[in-house]
């Protein structure tokens, strides 16, 4: 999967620019806050519709402008498109080869990336939101029934929330939205499970890699633990939320289901989150991103786009050398601020940016 052109307007602080990528390594190069991350960032918008520092989908839009478009065209092995995306004070319109897509649902998947940026170091630290985060964005590109059956369990999921802030829940309401959250929780929860146990072969040997064979990384899905793998997950979440009923009623929040799980990090059997060193975790998070790369070649047959902010600036020759070497096939943008080409990369372009536009560009 590549992106052969990129065309923006009054996406963040570009103005108008086009883009002709290199099918292969594009090396995006210039001083801080000039838009190296913002051009990142339009391609992860057309691939997720997700932002990645803006807060709203208007904070996309330049200053002083009332609107924005992204424009794209993708190569596959199967076939070749255009992707758009109007924003907007409205809501934000989304095209496939000039044909409106109404729901994002139906959308995602088209374009699939995987992203790494500083922010992501913070995964393992931090809540368990922005773990389930990684998840729901990761799986929703490779399986579009996941992404609709979140959808749904998210909807219902507020529905029974506002429900047990009652002072006199309606307990044959409560028992219809139960229904729903355990027919959708477990779907979701059944695609969460495969695709960590993938996710965790792939990164256990690069995290094992780059730390020379010192180190083996764990990444273990934490869900209801009344789930096995010998039950009927919609069954036994059904049963577990009809147990906790006075205690859902007290709280007022569903305290059952797929919105609760986490990932648990572990190097050598041990809590990454409470005793892994600042390169434990970029090297494990490192590890993990490019797990991601190949679990989605694994399932789609190609290689996602890759997108690297500054992920190289504070890695040893080491972890830079391997993170070189597992590039060397697919689509891929890492970010820099200098105009540093390494031996390891070949085939590839060079983007200097400047004031949110294209200053020069050439091939190396």
């Amino acid at each position: 999967m590549k992106i052969k052109s990129l065309s923006l307007k009054n996406f963040k602080n570009y103005k108008d620019s086009e883009f002709i990528f290199s099918d292969r390594i594009n090396v995006i190069s210039g001083e801080n806050a000039q838009g190296k991350t913002n051009l990142l960032e339009a391609i992860f918008y057309l691939s997720c519709v997700k932002t990645i520092h803006a807060k709203k989908e208007k904070d996309l839009i330049l200053f002083d402008e009332t609107d924005a478009s992204l424009f794209a065209e993708v190569e596959t092995a199967e076939r070749n498109f255009n992707v758009k995306i109007d924003v907007s004070g409205a809501p934000r319109r989304i095209f496939v080869n000039g044909v409106r897509q109404e729901k994002v649902t139906e959308y995602i998947g088209n374009l699939q990336c995987v992203l790494f940026i500083p922010d992501d170091l913070s995964m393992i630290k931090e809540g368990p939101f922005i773990r389930r985060r990684f998840l729901n964005i990761a799986i929703s590109q490779l399986k579009p029934k996941y992404l609709s059956a979140l959808s749904i369990y998210n909807k219902v999921l507020e529905q029974k929330n506002k429900l047990l802030k009652n002072e006199k829940v309606d307990d044959i309401l409560l028992d219809v939205y139960n229904e729903k959250l355990a027919k959708h929780g477990a779907e979701i929860i059944r695609y969460r499970r495969d695709f960590v146990h993938e996710l965790q072969v792939e990164a256990e040997k690069n995290h094992y890699e780059m730390s020379s064979g010192r180190e083996k990384l764990q990444i273990v899905y934490k869900t209801d633990r009344y789930i096995t793998p010998e039950n009927d997950i919609e069954e036994a979440l059904l049963r577990h939320m009809n147990e906790r009923r006075a205690a859902e009623k007290e709280s007022e929040m569903s305290l059952i289901g797929p919105h609760r799980d986490d990932l648990v990090f572990m190097i050598n059997s041990v809590s990454a989150k409470d005793f892994a060193s600042q390169g434990q975790i970029r090297t494990a998070i490192l590890s993990t991103k490019l797990a991601e790369r190949e679990v989605f070649y694994k399932l789609t047959g190609e290689y996602p786009i890759l997108l690297l902010d500054d992920v190289l600036s504070e890695l040893d020759t080491t972890r830079q050398n391997f993170v070189l070497n597992k590039i060397d096939c697919g689509q891929v943008f890492i970010t820099s601020c200098e105009n540093l080409i390494s031996p390891n990369l070949e085939c590839g372009k060079l983007f200097e940016i400047s004031k949110g536009g294209l200053k020069e560009s050439r091939e190396f």
